[in-house]
């Protein structure tokens, strides 16, 4: 990754005015290493999105700040990472539900679209949501389906973990008062499933 000052946000942003909005055949979710899923990514048509991959014993996670898309099959990711935001160059190909990710034309990853009826519930990827989250200013509330083990992380944008709480009852209320103002994202474990929502905290 290539670092610059925060500030370049700004210029992604007029960037991303300029270019245009992010093509619809590359918005939602892709799956890494199907059929033995080991990680994945979701990408928002705000540009906007979210990448994890298992490694051994945990997800590694980032979160994409922003897409800039240069042409059809070009684009560049802004990752925030503390003071500064790292960039990378990709071009991707889209055929059918597969996905190649090639950064700066040389390291390449294979990404299939999810189909939800093809993804065993032991998989570890994202799922449709299970819960319903209440948030007010100091707690996030989160009302399940069902009594099962669950974990949830609370992490801020530079994937660092905050807080993880494990649990097994339907509603489960999360503090967020000791958190800063910022964006944040709430990350559930559930019957080897993992979901997360962005949520900001005023």
């Amino acid at each position: 990754m290539k670092k610059i000052k925060l500030a370049i946000l700004a210029i992604s942003a007029l960037f991303f005015a300029v270019f245009g909005n992010v093509p619809n055949s590359i918005v939602g979710e892709w799956m890494l290493g199907y059929p033995e899923v080991y990680g994945g990514m979701i990408i928002n048509s705000d540009g906007t999105g979210y990448v994890w991959e298992w490694e051994e014993t945990h997800y590694d996670t980032t979160i994409i700040d922003s897409l800039v898309f240069l042409s059809e099959n070009e684009l560049i990711a802004f990752f925030h990472k503390g003071d500064y935001v790292a960039y990378d160059e990709y071009t991707f190909t889209i055929v059918g539900r597969k996905l190649v990710l090639c950064e700066d034309g040389l390291y390449c990853k294979e990404y299939i679209r999810k189909d939800p009826t093809s993804i065993s519930p032991k998989q570890r990827t994202q799922t449709s949501r299970s819960f319903q989250i209440n948030q007010n200013s100091n707690s996030l509330n989160l009302n399940f389906s069902a009594n099962s083990q669950k974990r949830i992380e609370i992490l801020n944008l530079q994937g660092r973990v905050l807080n993880s709480q494990s649990f097994s009852t339907k509603n489960k209320s999360v503090s967020i008062a000791n958190l800063p103002r910022g964006v944040f994202f709430l990350r559930v474990f559930e019957g080897g499933n993992v979901n997360s929502v962005k949520f900001v905290r005023e």
